[in-house]
């Protein structure tokens, strides 16, 4: 059965643990070892249930999104630090994917042009990528120090690289339906970040049981 843990101060004396079954079902809420409500299936879950965690904290969880549905969970309407739609979390996939697509270009350019490795001269792998490699490796440490300029450069570069899929696709006849669907999911990734990246300069996430009351 899949789990989550937020640790809601820096001590992590403060413990939410969410356990849930196959397609969202039977999701139980626990804080501090203790169950506080539960949800029996994904219905419940998409309209959302609010829970009392002592000390004036109410906690409400809620399945958002349709694309890659997601956890919401806030606290007197804070986000849970850690938790799906916390801006930091949401930075941090940007960044982890442009390093991570950035250093296979990089790698993989290199491997097919000087070792001439067969699937990856056969995935057209090149020069150009080791370039584009390094560009979008530079651009993720951008986006790490919270430039959203960084973002949205990644995101051009996409584009122009789902653009050339199309243009391939139409000369050779070949289906882009994989190749696209695995960019659609990039680019709803790095619109996120460009989103936390502006909720991140607007106000810092900071330990919910630390608030002043």
């Amino acid at each position: 059965m899949p789990k989550k843990i937020y640790y809601l101060t820096q001590d992590e004396k403060n413990v939410i643990l969410i356990t849930w079954g196959m397609a969202w079902k039977n999701v139980q809420i626990y804080f501090n070892d203790t169950e506080v409500g539960r949800l029996e299936n994904r219905k419940e879950l998409k309209e959302g249930r609010e829970f009392d965690l002592g000390e004036n904290k109410k906690l409400s969880i809620r399945l958002i999104g349709k694309f890659l549905p997601e956890l919401e969970l806030l606290i007197n309407g804070e986000v849970v630090p850690g938790s799906a739609t916390d801006p930091n979390i949401r930075l941090k996939h940007v960044v982890n994917m442009g390093l991570t697509l950035g250093g296979f270009a990089m790698v993989g350019g290199v491997a097919a042009e000087v070792f001439e490795v067969p699937f990856l001269m056969k995935m057209g792998l090149g020069w150009e990528h080791v370039i584009s490699g390094a560009l979008f490796f530079l651009l993720a440490i951008g986006a790490f120090n919270k430039m959203g300029w960084a973002v949205w450069a990644m995101v051009l570069i996409l584009a122009i690289d789902i653009l050339a899929i199309l243009i391939q696709s139409m000369e050779t006849g070949s289906s882009p339906i994989n190749g696209l669907f695995f960019k659609a999911i990039i680019m709803f990734y790095l619109f996120r970040g460009i989103g936390a990246i502006k909720d991140l300069k607007r106000k810092e996430i900071i330990p919910l049981f630390e608030l002043d009351e």
